[in-house]
């Protein structure tokens, strides 16, 4: 199944510096594949098995300053930020 992708995704994601919290604005890409329900009848040739959803996140930038963007190689510093950001766009792409 081809995945649903989207480019530029801006999140918000509060971090811990010095003992004070703060916002930074993320930006990634995503790929997402769909769960696809198994089909278990009839012939064998015509059955497969269940695969859950998946997801990849790639190209993850925080920003620093007005225009200024750094790389961020610890995708788990912000997992949830980008999880959570990548539904709410999703749901706006099935929005009619």
């Amino acid at each position: 199944m081809m995945p649903i992708s989207q480019s530029g995704v801006i999140a918000t994601h509060e971090f811990e510096l010095d003992g004070e919290y703060t916002e930074f604005n993320v930006s990634f890409d995503f790929d997402y594949y769909p769960e696809i329900v198994g089909f278990v009848g009839g012939a064998p040739e015509n059955c497969y098995p269940s695969e859950p959803e998946d997801w990849e996140f790639a190209n993850i930038k925080v920003q620093v300053a007005d225009n200024l963007w750094l790389p961020l190689d610890d995708e788990k510093e912000v997992e949830e930020a980008l999880e959570n950001a990548m539904r709410n766009a999703l749901e706006m792409l099935n929005e009619p």
